[in-house]
Formats: C-alpha cells, structure tokens, sequence
C-alpha cells in the first residue's frame, strides 16, 4: 500500500507536460482543446454557459480550459451524459465510440476554431 500511494504521490508532483498514458492527446492542452471544440459544436460562448449546463463550478471548467487541470472522471461523466461524447474522447480523443453524427460535428467545430499556441 504505501508504494502505490508514493507512486501517486510522485505522479502528482510530477510535471503536467510529461509522458502520460494516451500520449499527447492526453495531455491537459489536448484535453482542454476538446472542451473547447465540444463548447463550440454546441454554440456554448461563455465558461459560465458551459459550467451550468453541466452542473460544475466556473473556477473549476476554467482551469480546464485554461489546460491547469484535467477534469475528474465525475466532471467528465457529467460532461458525457449531457453531451453524448465518451470518455474515450474527452480523455484520449477517440473518436472511436462516437456516433458518426456526432464525430462529423466536432470534427467540423474543431476545424473551424483557431489553431492553438505553441
């Protein structure tokens, strides 16, 4: 038990840009790219809008999309059962499980938002 609790104390510590499972797209610029393009997709303007149609704090879907956090799988279940993505793709970007539709419309909102910084 207390190696696995080290282990996650160290992976706390580490840095948020390091190796992470899922790679790149898991990192928190990728996962708050997604937000975005998922706010996009359905005309959601404001991080306010966004916090309360899915019931979370504005501090919290801020940090989110602002890359300074990664949204706990409560936030992400949310997030899911409100707009019918996966987990797959909030986390990793798998458009996979994703009804066509609804691959065709983020693909589309994402193309349509501007490329980001580096």
């Amino acid at each position: 038990m207390l190696k696995i609790q080290h282990i996650w104390t160290m992976s706390k510590k580490s840095n948020r840009n390091s190796q992470k499972p899922g790679g790149d797209n898991a990192s928190f610029e990728a996962i708050s790219r997604r937000l975005k393009v998922l706010m996009a997709a359905h005309g959601i303007h404001k991080q306010n809008e966004f916090a309360r149609i899915i019931g979370e704090e504005p501090p919290k879907i801020n940090n989110y999309l602002n890359a300074n956090a990664r949204p706990a799988l409560n936030t992400a279940i949310k997030i899911r059962e409100t707009f019918g993505v996966t987990l797959d793709w909030i986390y990793l970007g798998d458009l996979g499980g994703l009804p066509f539709t609804k691959s065709q419309i983020l693909s589309e909102a994402e193309n349509k938002l501007p490329e980001p910084e580096r």
